[in-house]
């Protein structure tokens, strides 16, 4: 994995189970109260496009 500035790039091994464990905690969004919503979340969709 290439981490650091365009300028000095850096070459650093990382086990794959830390890139999934970076993608997992990026998943998540939230609904119209600021509720927390994750994947395998099961959801009703009230109003809007998907409805």
């Amino acid at each position: 994995v290439l981490k650091g500035i365009p300028d000095r790039a850096e070459v650093v091994l990382i086990r794959l189970r830390e890139i999934k464990d970076k993608i997992e905690k990026r998943m998540n969004a939230q609904d119209k109260a600021m509720n927390t919503v994750s994947p395998k979340d099961v959801v009703r969709i009230c109003d809007g496009p998907c409805r």
